[in-house]
């Protein structure tokens, strides 16, 4: 497998991650009071969205060139980061 094949795999199981995280969240805002619930469900719609937007950017390494890919990869890094900043923030606020 090359480089680019694993960064891509490495990706989507992070991507997948994600999606079991937020299943996760999702099962504990429904316990929470209703403001509270509110507040966790957009959080996680935003969260459900920016994991969305990654996955587009792994089509889009899978898509490109030898040469486009390390651009990418810097965008996909970055993204990666936020996500995983946006995860922490929700997990500390929705126990």
């Amino acid at each position: 497998m090359s480089d680019k094949q694993d960064y891509i795999e490495k990706l989507k199981a992070q991507a997948n991650v994600w999606r079991t995280q937020i299943a996760q969240l999702e099962a504990r805002a429904d316990k929470a009071e209703a403001d509270a619930k509110h507040e966790y469900t957009k959080q996680l719609q935003q969260l459900q969205e920016r994991v969305d937007q990654f996955e587009q950017k792994i089509d889009e390494i899978k898509k490109s060139s030898d040469d486009a890919y390390g651009e990418l990869k810097v965008g996909a890094e970055q993204a990666w980061n936020d996500i995983g900043n946006a995860f922490s923030n929700a997990l500390e606020q929705i126990k």
